[in-house]
């Protein structure tokens, strides 16, 4: 059985808020909201605290092998990477739900659970995400386009 996500009443969840870094990394690095999904554009924070079932698992784990045995046949290196935290520290952060190294001569992220700094490290090549990584500025213009497709390529990185 799924426990339901804890409810946040200090901030709203699911819409972009006005807040500093230093309080995106409150809420961020929260051992209680490990449920959570966090997302920083330049001085705004969004919280999605939606449970994740067995159909957006399913649907990842299509796309996820669609991805690896197309570049395995193709013969393309390729490492893909499963709700990594991708943070450019004081302008975004996002945590999509793939997001893949393609080609060579690429420097993966050292094996451990910090979020991937990407003022150190290139961001991956691709991802599929949720909309919450949209930029709040192109969210209206591309959430529908993103719940077509449902990949993108990372903005703003």
């Amino acid at each position: 059985m799924v426990n339901p996500p804890p409810v946040l009443n200090t901030v709203p969840t699911d819409t972009w808020v006005e807040a500093a870094w230093e309080d995106f990394l409150t809420f961020a690095d929260d051992p209680t909201l490990v449920s959570g999904r966090f997302y920083y554009d330049e001085g705004c924070i969004r919280i999605e605290m939606s449970p994740i079932g067995s159909a957006h698992s399913q649907d990842n784990s299509v796309v996820y092998t669609v991805i690896v045995l197309y570049a395995t046949v193709r013969n393309i290196p390729i490492k893909g990477l499963t709700n990594p935290n991708l943070r450019k520290a004081r302008l975004q952060e996002a945590q999509p739900d793939i997001a893949y190294y393609v080609g060579k001569n690429l420097k993966f992220p050292p094996r451990n659970n910090a979020p991937i700094n990407l003022n150190e490290l290139d961001p991956p090549n691709a991802s599929r995400r949720s909309c919450g990584f949209l930029s709040r500025r192109r969210h209206e213009s591309q959430t529908k386009a993103l719940s077509t497709h449902g990949r993108a390529r990372i903005l703003g990185c």
